[in-house]
């Protein structure tokens, strides 16, 4: 039995694909993108911490900062997560913060007892631009849970204030360096959220690098490549210091951060979505108009 199609249809079905074919040649198939973390988005219900008491109220130097006083266990930027901890009877705070403390304090009248009131500071005293937020990190229980579907690319570190002033003048707890010391960011990455699941890499990065005829404090934004964490959905922090005591590190273990840069998965392409839905319209419209 023999195949007729209609010859009317035919045509329609020719000029169809015709343009169905224009589009798909001027439209990519995918596109991926980058969200850049920046803290801009955050605002502050206080300028400063009210149940701050070392110092009371606002740190040295102008500006705002959040260091959880809250209690809600962390903060959002930009679908990005970041843990941290409050101790209301001591009104200590570790983990991740934002501020916006303009508090480039190098040198001081007594920085070996003072220097702990520049914690909210990176030691630049501005974000990169110039202005803005920036996040500060102290100690090793604060993670970062990444935007879903997303991969980490880089961000921008520097030291805070206060960790820049013990390791320039030493202090109270820990020594002034030279020769031979160093100060070590250690970044993991993890396959589940809050450093769990496995152990997808390591980066490691000189806060302080006194080693081999070195003499780095770093007291600038500097970029850290974060690509061979890729896989990671949370990244953890650590440290590695030259000044260990009894009870571990004395070292203020902190440091400031901005700028995360984080890879998106590939999306379709609007026109290539358009593409798909003429190819169904297509392949539909000539098998109703085929007969036997």
């Amino acid at each position: 039995m023999e195949t007729n199609v209609n010859p009317n249809q035919s045509s329609v079905t020719r000029h169809v694909l015709a343009l169905a074919f224009a589009l798909g040649l001027c439209a990519p198939a995918a596109r991926g993108g980058e969200v850049v973390v920046n803290f801009n988005d955050l605002t502050y219900s206080s300028p400063y911490d009210p149940n701050q008491n070392y110092p009371k109220g606002q740190a040295p130097g102008t500006g705002s900062y959040d260091d959880g006083w809250d209690l809600k266990g962390g903060f959002t930027s930009h679908g990005t997560f970041f843990t941290n901890s409050y101790d209301s009877t001591y009104a200590s705070w570790s983990g991740w913060a934002y501020s916006n403390v303009n508090d480039p304090t190098t040198t001081g009248s007594s920085p070996d007892t003072t220097d702990y009131l520049h914690q909210f500071a990176a030691v630049t005293g501005t974000a990169p631009g110039g202005s803005g937020n920036y996040g500060l990190e102290a100690g090793t229980g604060g993670a970062i849970n990444l935007l879903g579907g997303s991969t980490p690319l880089s961000f921008q570190v520097t030291n805070t204030t206060y960790d820049y002033l013990s390791m320039k003048y030493g202090d109270g707890f820990a020594k002034q360096f030279t020769t031979g010391d160093y100060f070590e960011l250690k970044i993991y990455g993890f396959t589940g959220l809050n450093g769990t699941g496995t152990k997808v890499g390591e980066v490691d990065f000189y806060l302080a690098n006194f080693t081999g005829g070195n003499s780095l404090l770093v007291d600038t934004w500097t970029t850290v490549n974060l690509s061979s964490l890729a896989g990671a959905q949370s990244l953890t922090f650590d440290y590695a210091s030259s000044d260990v005591g009894t009870f571990g590190i004395n070292t203020p273990e902190s440091f400031a951060m901005d700028n995360l840069t984080l890879g998106t998965t590939s999306v379709p392409e609007p026109s290539g979505l358009v593409l798909g839905l003429l190819a169904s319209t297509i392949v539909a419209a000539a098998g109703r108009f085929r007969q036997r």
